[in-house]
């Protein structure tokens, strides 16, 4: 081959081959880190990403080469679970119209070096959903999400991302619309790894140590709290414990230098005072509370100095029935002369 043939040979064939290139326009992030990890458990629809308000296309705002094609693409990020039991089903769903968009599947990658997770999936844009569903404004969708009918297991999903890729062969993808009704919420994981935190975005309730919590907070497992928790309403608990101060407990009212007051100065005192010594009043529970484990030392204190006064009433009560046996056998002796 003679020279200046071969060299126009190898500019033609380069600049083919630039042209022919497959033009990727980056990756968008349309679901994942702030919202944490979203958890579907069933072969019912479950919604797992926030509503996007920008339609699909205009993610990727360079413009399409003449020639070219751009193809679009979906691709989701596994978390520490994914299902061993058949691919999982997605679609688009349109907030705004309450009407479901495309449905596809996902298979799993097992190719190295990414084993376990899901390949890109190529999709429609939201135009072409909203045209083969008759209506304008594509925006306002989200993505939801389930697992096969054979499914035992859950999957969780740290992210997802849609990419734009300009090929010169390019198709675009067909629509497969779905029919079914709307979803209900997610589950989502937030932070850690084997207890994390369980959001149901249905009803707002958090679990911990549970991920099906009943309650706006419910707790599986021993909690603490260092500093002050406030209630606003009633406490139901089946047990109780509160634990004391060394010296607190009120044993020394029986050690023998405990002055216990006689009973006309408790009486005195509560005269005066209208309530028990080292007993709150009515009016300090009632602007400051109380400590319920303080008050519940207070009162054993007064249990303990009610069983004292008991004791003494008693030895009282035994010497007064002495000195009445007595003087009545000496009444009758005085009756028997």
């Amino acid at each position: 081959m003679k020279p200046k043939l071969l060299l126009t040979y190898l500019i033609l064939f380069s600049c083919y081959s630039v042209y022919s290139q497959d033009l990727d326009r980056g990756i968008v992030q349309i679901f994942g880190t702030n919202e944490g990890a979203a958890q579907v458990t069933s072969s019912s629809w479950k919604i797992i990403s926030r509503t996007i308000y920008t339609d699909m296309e205009d993610l990727f705002t360079t413009p399409i080469p003449s020639g070219y094609t751009r193809e679009y693409y979906i691709g989701f990020r596994k978390a520490d679970n994914m299902p061993g039991c058949g691919s999982p089903s997605f679609r688009f769903w349109f907030t705004w119209k309450n009407l479901p968009g495309h449905e596809f599947m996902v298979s799993r990658d097992w190719g190295s070096p990414n084993e376990g997770t899901f390949k890109w999936a190529k999709i429609p844009t939201n135009r072409q959903q909203a045209t083969a569903q008759g209506f304008t404004h594509p925006d306002y969708w989200r993505i939801e999400g389930k697992l096969p009918s054979e499914c035992g297991t859950e999957m969780r999903l740290l992210g997802i991302y849609v990419k734009a890729v300009d090929k010169v062969n390019g198709a675009i993808a067909s629509v497969s619309l779905n029919a079914d009704a709307s979803a209900s919420n997610s589950t989502f994981l937030i932070g850690g790894i084997a207890n994390p935190l369980y959001l149901n975005d249905g009803n707002g309730f958090v679990g911990i140590g549970t991920s099906n919590p009943d309650f706006l907070l419910d707790v599986n497992g021993i909690s603490r709290f260092t500093q002050k928790m406030i209630v606003n309403d009633e406490i139901e608990a089946k047990k109780v414990k509160v634990t004391a101060t060394p010296g607190s407990v009120p044993d020394y009212v029986f050690k023998a230098d405990y002055k216990l007051r006689s009973l006309p100065e408790l009486e005195s005192y509560i005269k005066t005072n209208s309530h028990l010594p080292n007993i709150s009043s009515a009016k300090e529970v009632e602007s400051k509370g109380q400590d319920v484990g303080e008050m519940q030392l207070r009162l054993l204190e007064k249990i303990e100095e009610l069983t004292l006064y008991v004791i003494d009433l008693q030895k009282q009560t035994t010497e007064l029935k002495k000195t009445i046996e007595k003087q009545s056998q000496e009444i009758k002796m005085l009756k028997g002369k």
